[in-house]
């Protein structure tokens, strides 16, 4: 780049205790050659040196260059800033897109589950709306809150892998077959486990962990209390809540009065005493705004 610099004594320029009028290069100066071939802090140390050694007509020129190649270095780190915001947009979006095809993947997996099950497949969607108001009533962040609505969906995803004679068995399981069902589990959590995507990772912790019991007589691990993923143990009452009140092959749907004081009764127990209480609060809201009476066991 190439710049015509022309004689200028509109106006004075201070050097060290030196007032020198600032008069640019009759000539023409190759900016992009001096920011190659010579740093910011040499010109500053030529200009030093020339004004020490009194030639104040050098140490002019050197400050004039030193200001031209800050003006381009200046302007290039702008351009390389906008470049690297661009392509930080480029990639977050694309991670974005990836990440939603991934989850919606998984969401499908977890309803063709959830339909050999159940009648309409809706009850992973309103275990997800039911866990993040629980979180929400228990100060959780927004941005957690809706991690754990799409999270929580996918919560019984390795039931794909349960046979339908177990499954959709009307009667009581016997122990063996029990021992098959829980497995859904932990391969529910295999088939989550690995992504790059946070979200689906916070599922395979969703799915791995919501039939553990606050007092430690869960599964798969038996893992007890505060030990249990906060995520999970949010799910684990929502999903109680609405597989009660939802009906199966081998039961009926239980009213909400009957459900409400059926995971009351498991506060201490099966569930944390803390998520218990949010939830009950969650439900009478959820009364309140449809103008039933708030029930109580």
């Amino acid at each position: 780049m190439t710049l015509d610099i022309s004689h200028d004594t509109s106006r004075d320029a201070i050097v060290g205790d030196a007032t020198l009028t600032a008069s640019r290069h009759s000539a023409r100066l190759d900016v992009d050659a001096i920011a190659s071939d010579n740093t910011i802090d040499e010109l500053a140390a030529r200009g030093h040196a020339d004004l020490a050694a009194g030639d104040l007509r050098a140490a002019e020129r050197d400050l004039l260059d030193l200001l031209e190649v800050a003006t381009v270095a200046q302007r290039e780190a702008e351009v390389l800033r906008l470049r690297a915001t661009e392509l930080e947009g480029l990639v977050r979006a694309h991670s974005t897109e990836l990440e939603e095809h991934q989850l919606e993947t998984f969401q499908r997996l977890a309803v063709m589950a959830e339909f050999r099950d159940t009648d309409t497949g809706e009850h992973t969607i309103r275990v997800g709306d039911l866990s993040a108001e629980i979180g929400r009533e228990l100060g959780e962040d927004a941005a957690w809150c809706e991690d754990i609505r799409l999270a929580a969906r996918l919560h019984d995803i390795g039931k794909v892998a349960v046979p339908d004679s177990i499954l959709l068995k009307p009667g009581p399981l016997t122990p063996e077959e029990f021992e098959v069902m829980k497995t859904h589990t932990t391969i529910g959590a295999q088939i989550l486990s690995g992504s790059s995507s946070p979200l689906i990772e916070l599922g395979s912790i969703v799915a791995l962990n919501h039939h553990e019991r606050w007092d430690g007589t869960g599964y798969p691990s038996g893992r007890q209390g505060v030990d249990i993923p906060r995520c999970a143990r949010i799910v684990a009452v929502a999903d109680v809540f609405d597989a009660l009140t939802s009906v199966r092959v081998y039961k009926h749907a239980w009213s909400h009065d009957d459900a409400l004081a059926h995971v009351l009764a498991g506060r201490g127990a099966h569930f944390e005493p803390e998520i218990v209480d949010a939830f009950q609060r969650v439900i009478d809201r959820r009364l309140s705004a449809s103008n039933a009476p708030v029930l109580r066991p």
